[in-house]
């Protein structure tokens, strides 16, 4: 058994590591899936999946096939309502109500990921995220209106499997819930049901309950000022128009033209630096 293979914590197996092969654009394929399915797979392939959870909202799960192996998943995901690179290039209504309304035709990339170590040899993190836009037709079947555009944020600055395949907008500023640990969101969120109702009550009514919500509403009715929710960790905003659906085949010969088949031909007697896809999975495993 070759020594990427068996570490001797896992032995390798599908659908989360999937060694590298060759493959033809013709192969590759596209299905739509559930939430859970996508939850479970960002658990055992994802990086941080400790504390990912899908976001309240609209939500559009894809798998990404090679013949009949799994090689990639992606989820779309109502947009954060404020985002100031992005309102500023879709110019989209200052009024709150009013942008909200504009987002029901956007999307947000929320996850895009692939199995290692074949994604590091074929550059399927790029495929994944060149996929999403043309979901043009499975989201106004999901939902009933037009999507006209991605966007999504990469985890640190610039990003290397959105560059030249998105648009970069700029940085966020910082804001979000990444470095609360998740007890603390749980147990904010129960101080707020308990002591602030009303106030808990609006934001679930207008289905605004989430993490960052949570936060702020108990920092700012409890005076408990321990965790805010600015972290300083600036990710790269992206953004991809939608591509028609029919055009979803000359989107993946393109890729593979341009970033997949080049990428294995340089690689392919190359070892990838990912072993496989459950680095994450191992550590809490080894922890625990």
């Amino acid at each position: 058994m070759p020594e990427w293979v068996q570490d001797g914590l896992f032995e390798w197996s599908e659908p989360y590591t999937v060694p590298p092969f060759d493959f033809m654009a013709e192969d590759i394929s596209v299905r739509m899936t559930d939430v859970g399915t996508i939850r479970t797979y960002q658990g055992r392939m994802g990086k941080g999946s400790d504390v990912w959870k899908p976001s309240p909202g609209r939500q559009l799960p894809y798998l990404v096939y090679v013949g009949e192996r799994m090689v990639g998943i992606g989820l779309l995901s109502s947009c954060v309502l404020n985002l100031r690179a992005r309102d500023a290039r879709l110019d989209l209504p200052k009024d709150p109500s009013e942008r909200g309304t504009a987002l029901r035709n956007y999307m947000d990339l929320a996850v895009a990921i692939s199995v290692q170590p074949l994604g590091w040899h074929w550059n399927l993190g790029k495929l994944v995220a060149l996929i999403a836009p043309t979901l043009g037709d499975e989201f106004r079947d999901a939902y009933g209106d037009e999507l006209l555009g991605v966007t999504t944020t990469s985890l640190w600055g610039r990003s290397s499997q959105y560059n030249r395949i998105y648009e970069y907008l700029g940085h966020t500023l910082g804001n979000g819930v990444i470095h609360v640990p998740q007890a603390e969101r749980d147990r904010m969120r129960h101080w707020c049901q308990v002591n602030a109702p009303e106030e808990w009550a609006a934001l679930e009514a207008r289905r605004r309950a989430n993490a960052m919500n949570v936060v702020q509403l108990y920092a700012q009715k409890s005076g408990d000022k321990t965790w805010s929710t600015f972290h300083g960790q600036q990710r790269g905003i992206y953004y991809h128009a939608t591509d028609p659906t029919v055009t979803r085949d000359a989107v993946i010969r393109a890729w593979y033209e341009r970033w997949g088949r080049p990428r294995w031909m340089r690689t392919r007697d190359q070892k990838a630096p990912y072993r496989d896809g459950t680095v994450w999975h191992k550590r809490k495993l080894t922890a625990d």
